[in-house]
């Protein structure tokens, strides 16, 4: 048995985006990325996606959730981890700051 370290459950979440910029803190900007983006799955603590470019890690977007035309935000993510694959990365995100009303309508929506 596979024993799971994530501090927050997982669900699937099937959705195509592009990333048009990332950013670092210190202002560090990539403009005219361009990558489209797959995301499989979310959770209040994150999100995770496939892309077929080679993304750095530790640089930041800006994304938009749309469950349905009531539940949606807008939030920031961080690349936290990057795993190449046979054709694509597979790339793993946090959350920046967000909100505990926002991470309960994650919870609430993907039930």
């Amino acid at each position: 048995m596979e024993l799971d370290m994530r501090k927050y459950n997982r669900r699937k979440y099937s959705v195509e985006m592009t990333i048009s910029s990332m950013y670092k803190q210190d202002y560090e900007v990539i403009d005219n990325v361009d990558a489209v983006i797959d995301l499989f799955d979310i959770s209040r603590g994150g999100l995770g996606f496939y892309c077929t470019s080679d993304l750095p890690t530790d640089y930041y977007f800006n994304v938009n959730i749309i469950f349905d035309g009531e539940h949606y935000f807008k939030a920031v993510v961080k690349i936290v981890r990057k795993n190449k694959l046979d054709d694509k990365y597979a790339y793993g995100c946090v959350f920046v700051g967000l909100a505990e009303n926002l991470a309960l309508m994650i919870d609430e929506c993907l039930i």
